[in-house]
């Protein structure tokens, strides 16, 4: 793939990612203002099975051979309009479980957590599953001067690996909300 489509195909995740912002965030207000309790849990659920599904897809179907076809940019869009959809369900989630003086400090707390965790731990996951799972070949020399073969298998090493662990979270993520939605207490009394 060459730097004008990559840099294609990081445009239409980025726009995937305006537009499922935007979107996302007016059907979400109107859905909790329409489903009291259960409709922030279950919108994050629906957004994340959109996002099993795509990611789904990146694995069954062949990656872009040097140009991008329709379905390529609507699978990049999709991905990166569910990311930060998801986002809007757990701020929702956090606002509705915290109480207001703490969330700050929550908020503080959970990007804390997140940057750590995915500084130490998500690093050394895609190292491993490049390497020694999906064949990386580490080399020293500059991208021009490498076998084309080696770049080839790299970037299918790098691609698989950051599809696990996409996947990895997301599976993650539905079973937290499904975790959530089985544990919510039922309404007594108008409570």
């Amino acid at each position: 793939m060459s730097d004008v489509m990559a840099g294609v195909a990081i445009s239409a995740t980025l726009i995937g990612c305006a537009i499922g912002s935007g979107i996302g965030g007016l059907i979400f207000k109107n859905i909790a203002e329409n489903y009291d309790r259960l409709g922030e849990l279950c919108s994050g659920i629906a957004v994340l099975v959109v996002r099993l599904v795509v990611c789904l897809l990146f694995f069954v179907w062949d990656p872009p051979c040097g140009k991008l076809l329709w379905y390529h940019y609507v699978e990049l869009a999709a991905i990166g309009g569910t990311l930060v959809t998801v986002g809007g369900v757990d701020r929702a989630l956090l606002k509705k479980a915290i109480e207001d003086k703490c969330q700050g400090t929550a908020a503080a707390a959970i990007r804390t957590i997140s940057g750590i965790a995915s500084s130490l731990i998500l690093f050394q996951v895609s190292a491993y599953l490049s390497e020694k799972v999906f064949g990386y070949v580490p080399s020293r020399k500059s991208f021009e001067t490498m076998d084309a073969a080696v770049k080839e298998r790299n970037a299918e090493a790098l691609r698989k690996s950051m599809m696990y662990i996409i996947l990895a979270g997301t599976i993650l993520n539905v079973f937290c909300y499904i975790a959530l939605l089985c544990n919510i207490p039922k309404k007594v009394g108008g409570n």
